[in-house]
């Protein structure tokens, strides 16, 4: 399937503070997340990654990874959840590391965004747990919007804790079409400024295999001319 690729403007008070991308394949049962935000601007330089796992039917996560680079301080998580141990193991900047019960279905960042989005108008009054907190997201309003899709309708989510709010296109394939976290200095606003795909299904699978099939023929062949 191929990789949707969700771009963004990052901006806080006014004044452009960055850029934000969200690519998104459905694998199987299995949907990959990938987000990477650049910095710049009021809020510094620096750059955030994070990357998902998760079920694509049931949201619960499989492993999610966050690194973070900022003037030389440089900063990992890595959490896996292994339903085969029963056990939650996070990692932090590679050696303090920490293990909880798998007693819940606990959702990643990345994993809660692409819940919200696919759940539609049945999110409303919806709790996702996360590692260290539960969310409650409440559906607002439905409004009209002018973005660089045109002009599309959007249901509005409040996230609690915090207050983040989530503008999500009504129609399919319910695009994410803004973002607004408060933040120290202001709040920061996260809105659509494109949308493109990638080729997805892997990297280098089949073409190995095509190379292995071809490659037999040419050893056959080799062999018989040395038997004439």
């Amino acid at each position: 399937m191929a990789v949707e690729v969700l771009n963004f403007s990052v901006s806080q008070r006014g004044s452009a503070a960055g850029t934000h991308t969200l690519r998104t394949e459905a694998r199987g049962s299995i949907v990959h997340l990938e987000a990477r935000m650049q910095l710049a601007g009021p809020l510094g330089r620096g750059t955030v990654s994070q990357k998902s796992r998760s079920h694509a039917r049931h949201h619960h996560s499989l492993s999610f990874r966050e690194d973070q680079n900022r003037r030389g301080d440089n900063r990992s998580y890595d959490v896996k959840f292994d339903r085969s141990t029963g056990l939650v193991r996070a990692v932090r900047s590679g050696s303090d590391t920490a293990e909880i019960p798998l007693s819940r279905p606990f959702r990643d960042p990345l994993g809660l965004l692409h819940e919200i989005r696919t759940a539609g108008a049945a999110a409303d009054d919806r709790r996702i747990p996360l590692l260290g907190k539960d969310v409650h997201v409440s559906l607002v309003t439905e409004t009209d919007m002018d973005t660089v899709l045109g002009q599309v309708t959007a249901r509005v989510f409040r996230l609690f804790p915090g207050g983040a709010l989530i503008w999500v296109a009504t129609d399919a394939p319910h695009v994410i079409l803004r973002m607004a976290q408060p933040a120290a200095g202001g709040t920061l606003d996260v809105t659509l400024s494109g949308m493109d795909s990638e080729p997805g299904g892997g990297r280098g699978g089949s073409p190995r295999r095509d190379r292995k099939r071809r490659s037999r023929p040419r050893r056959g062949r080799r062999r018989r001319r040395r038997r004439e």
